[in-house]
């Protein structure tokens, strides 16, 4: 996997992102998971978000949001 930007937000009051984790399924799959849509560090308002890669880390799908919610 080369080093590159997977998920980045540049726009708007939400686009603090932080603790990325990247893990290989079965299958080969990338799985980057971080935490997004965050006023900053410390914030009750993030989102979990989720991207794939199926070609080793060349590309990347879209971020999905995979948990919302307060707790």
């Amino acid at each position: 996997m080369k080093h590159s930007i997977v998920s980045r937000c540049t726009s708007g009051a939400f686009r603090y992102q932080a603790w990325p984790t990247v893990a290989k399924g079965d299958d080969g799959t990338l799985y980057a998971v971080s935490s997004g849509h965050r006023l900053g560090h410390v914030c009750p308002f993030g989102k979990n978000l989720m991207v794939e890669s199926h070609d080793d880390g060349e590309t990347w799908s879209s971020p999905v949001i995979v948990n919302d919610t307060y707790l």
